[in-house]
């Protein structure tokens, strides 16, 4: 699993007609730190003649147990703009744990483990957050225990990106059309993103930036620039984030990255310099 296993003990006196294996091994699958003894065993495969109807009253007999990792992304140069190139794992961090019984609060360990058995429901939302880290959420479906044949482990990650403060950061797929600055149909996935960032990241503000290409003039490109930024401020906006916490602006063509000579740029350099980025405040 994904939590510590280890000391597999097969007792040499348990096989029979039923039974493949039984024995004992050592985990730290439980809550907490601290390792515990379990008992296993491993039964005969039945035929589809054998095979009986799962009895509802044998539910609880399996467990199911959730071992979470919660990691940070490495991007490459350590630029968020950059491809991922790895992880590390992201030790204390603090997880809440929801169901539609109740929330639990846990802390990963020094290699960003944690692990619970999952007990009175069928889906869980997992909450990670740690100093310095975008908070993240995450939610996870169980099996049915009646259709398990042991005890079962989940295993999954939480990743969790690192703030960057007063770094430009590209909205990927936000374009817009040419002489335009209404909100593009394709744009709202990427929005949306950010507006789920924001949500659970409340002490966080952002600067929301907009960039035209070198056509046109400059005045008039810093103007609709500066209407692009305001576009995507105001679908935030409307989706629920206070608008004291965001900021709009346009910076027309000053800030290309397609640094081509303007009337040999082809359509796709244009429209890679027609950009939204965001920036978290310090």
């Amino acid at each position: 699993s994904g939590a510590d296993d280890f000391g597999l003990i097969i007792d040499p006196n348990s096989f029979s007609k039923e039974r493949e294996l039984q024995g004992f091994f050592s985990s730290s699958r439980n809550i907490g730190t601290n390792d515990d003894v379990f008992f296993f065993t491993k039964y005969v495969a039945q035929s589809e003649t054998d095979t009986k109807p799962p009895d509802p009253s044998e539910e609880s007999a399996f467990n199911i147990y959730i071992s979470g990792r919660v990691v940070e992304l490495i991007h490459e140069d350590n630029d968020p703009d950059k491809k991922i190139i790895g992880k590390n794992p992201i030790k204390a961090a603090q997880i809440t744990i929801s169901n539609f019984r109740k929330d639990s609060l846990v802390t990963a360990d020094n290699k960003g483990r944690f692990t619970f058995e999952a007990k009175g429901s069928r889906t869980f939302n997992f909450t990670a957050s740690q100093p310095d880290f975008i908070t993240n959420q995450l939610d996870l479906d169980i099996p049915d225990r009646l259709s398990l044949k042991s005890d079962t482990t989940i295993n999954f990650e939480l990743p969790l990106e690192r703030i960057y403060f007063d770094k430009e950061i590209i909205l990927n797929n936000i374009y817009y059309d040419f002489d335009k600055w209404a909100i593009r149909s394709d744009a709202h996935p990427a929005l949306d993103s950010l507006f789920n960032i924001l949500s659970l990241n409340p002490l966080l503000n952002i600067q929301l930036s907009s960039h035209t290409d070198c056509r046109g003039e400059l005045e008039y490109n810093t103007e609709l620039s500066q209407k692009r930024a305001n576009s995507a401020v105001e679908y935030l906006i409307d989706k629920g984030i206070d608008e004291k916490r965001l900021i709009a602006k346009g910076y027309g063509e000053t800030k290309l990255i397609e640094k081509c000579v303007c009337i040999g740029c082809s359509e796709k350099q244009h429209q890679l310099n027609r950009r939204t980025t965001f920036k978290f405040l310090k």
